[in-house]
């Protein structure tokens, strides 16, 4: 099976990119920290969050 790591453009981010965007930070505090808790508690797509960050640059 190929994975595509191509979602439907939204004006939203799916979950997985904005648990991606808020890992890339440099720095958290309490309230990223919250966030990503709560991103990761939902039903995140793991072989779609993969895919998108293995694209990204290192």
């Amino acid at each position: 099976m190929i994975l595509s790591p191509v979602k439907p453009l939204t004006t939203e981010h799916t979950p997985e990119i904005e648990l991606l965007l808020c890992c890339a930070r440099t720095r958290t505090n309490r309230e990223l920290a919250d966030k990503i808790q709560q991103l990761v508690q939902q039903n995140i797509d793991w072989q779609y969050f993969v895919a998108v960050q293995s694209m990204l640059p290192a």
